[in-house]
C-alpha cells in the first residue's frame, strides 16, 4: 500500500493513490474504511469497548506473572507490543465515541502510559 509521500509524489490524495497500478486506493479499501468509521463513530457499544480497556489494561502484567512462575517465555501467547497497541486503539474508539471527558482523558492516558512501560520493562 502506498503511502502519504506517495501521494506527494502522484500529485493525489489518499483516497486516489494507486495501490497496485491497475486500481486506485479507494477501489480496494473504501467499503472497509466506511465500515470501520460508521462502526467507531456511530455503532461501538461504549460499555463493552470499557470492559475491553480493561481486560487489555491488564494484560501485559499477567503475561509477565506468567513467565516469571513458569520460568518458560511465553511471548507467542502474550505479545506485549500487540496489547499495548489494542490498549491505545480501544482508547481511540472510545474517544471517537465521545465517551471519555476531558479531564478523564488525562488519567486514561496515564492508565495508557503506565501499561506501556509494564510491556517495555517485561518485554
Amino acid at each position: 500500500m502506498a503511502g502519504a509521500f506517495d501521494a506527494f509524489l502522484q500529485g493525489s490524495t489518499a483516497s486516489t493513490i494507486s495501490s497496485d497500478r491497475r486500481r486506485e486506493y479507494r477501489e480496494v479499501r473504501y467499503a472497509d474504511e466506511l465500515q470501520y468509521s460508521v462502526y467507531n463513530f456511530e455503532l461501538a457499544d461504549v460499555p463493552t469497548l470499557w470492559k475491553l480497556f480493561e481486560i487489555h489494561e491488564g494484560k501485559p502484567g499477567a503475561c509477565s506473572t506468567s513467565i516469571r512462575t513458569t520460568g518458560r517465555n511465553s511471548d507467542f501467547l502474550c505479545s506485549r507490543p500487540t496489547i499495548s497497541v489494542e490498549v491505545q486503539q480501544f482508547f481511540n474508539t472510545l474517544d471517537s465515541r465521545g465517551a471519555i471527558s476531558v479531564t478523564e482523558r488525562v488519567g486514561v492516558i496515564g492508565r495508557i502510559r503506565k501499561q506501556a512501560s509494564v510491556s517495555q520493562k517485561h518485554g
